[in-house]
C-alpha cells in the first residue's frame, strides 16, 4: 500500500499561514488555510466548507478543487495517476535516491522555475525554505499571469 508521507514536506504550523502571502492575487477573499505542503512545494488548501484545493506553486500558478473532503483527499491521493500528477512522486523518489533530502520547513525548489523553462532534473532542483519557495514563485506567477506566451521578461523581487 502506498504511503504518501515521504511526498509531503514537514512544515511547522506557525509557518503555514505565511505561505499564502504572495498568492492573494489568485486566492481572492476566500478564507483558505494550508492543509498540506508537498515535497515539491505545491500546496493543498482547505476552504471554509472543508473542500481541498490544489495550488500549483511549482508549475502553472493555478488553483483547482481537488476533493470535497479530507476523506476524499486521503482516498484520491493514493491513486497512482493522482499521486504522480500532484505529488510528482517519480521526481521526489529520484532526488531522495540521489541523497538530496529535505529538512524540516524545506521543499524541493527549482533554480530556474518551470514556467521560465526549467526542468525536473536533479541539477535544477534543490532543498529550499518553503516560505522562500512559495513567496518567490507567487511573485513570479503574479507577474506573468497576464502576459502572452513567449513574452520576454525581466523580474523584480519585492
Amino acid at each position: 500500500m502506498f504511503d504518501p508521507a515521504p511526498y509531503f514536506a514537514e512544515v511547522a504550523p506557525h509557518i503555514l499561514p505565511s505561505l499564502l502571502d504572495e498568492w492573494g492575487w489568485l486566492l481572492g477573499k476566500e478564507p483558505f488555510e494550508v492543509f498540506r505542503v508537498t515535497a515539491m512545494g505545491d500546496l493543498f488548501l482547505i476552504d471554509a466548507g472543508g473542500a481541498i484545493h490544489f495550488l500549483d506553486v511549482i508549475g502553472g500558478g493555478t488553483l483547482e478543487r481537488f476533493a470535497r473532503s479530507e476523506r476524499e483527499f486521503d482516498s484520491r491521493i493514493r491513486e497512482s495517476g493522482e499521486r504522480k500528477r500532484y505529488l510528482v512522486t517519480f521526481v521526489v523518489r529520484r532526488l531522495r535516491e540521489a541523497g538530496i533530502r529535505l529538512e524540516r520547513n524545506e521543499c524541493y525548489s527549482p533554480d530556474l522555475p518551470f514556467v521560465l523553462g526549467g526542468t525536473l532534473d536533479n541539477t535544477n532542483l534543490h532543498p529550499c525554505e518553503v516560505y522562500v519557495h512559495a513567496s518567490i514563485l507567487g511573485q513570479i506567477h503574479r507577474q506573468l499571469k497576464d502576459l502572452p506566451p513567449n513574452t520576454p521578461v525581466n523580474f523584480r523581487f519585492e
